[in-house]
């Protein structure tokens, strides 16, 4: 039993460490920024969120695919939270989309109440 045990330990196959380098690229197209081309901040937040549903999206499925035990499962989930994390951090306190409205105002409804026969 232990025997059948430590061949399928050996066969599963390794995690890598290591997270994908995202390309540069430009606008909506495969074409890659050469080196020393600089991209706009509204660049580089599409070539983020091109990079995770592209490239990280789909590593982090094939490594769930690939995981035999829950702790490979939780390390593929980590690796992907802390790329978010690292990637796409708050700028400050998030603020409200719209103003509060202020507390509602109690009335008092007259109401003409008249019954037909």
């Amino acid at each position: 039993m232990s025997y059948v045990l430590s061949v399928l330990l050996v066969m599963t196959p390794p995690i890598p460490t290591q997270e994908p380098a995202c390309p540069r690229w430009i606008g909506d197209s495969n074409a890659v920024a050469p080196p020393g081309v600089t991209l706009s901040q509204e660049q580089k937040r599409a070539n983020l969120l091109r990079c995770y549903w592209a490239i990280m999206k789909p590593k982090e499925q094939t490594c769930l695919r690939n995981s035999r035990t829950r702790g490979q499962i939780a390390s593929c989930e980590a690796k992907t939270q802390r790329w978010l994390q690292s990637n796409f951090v708050w700028q400050g306190s998030p603020q409200p989309l719209c103003s509060p409205s202020p507390a509602p105002v109690p009335t008092t409804l007259r109401l003409n109440i008249r019954s037909v026969y």
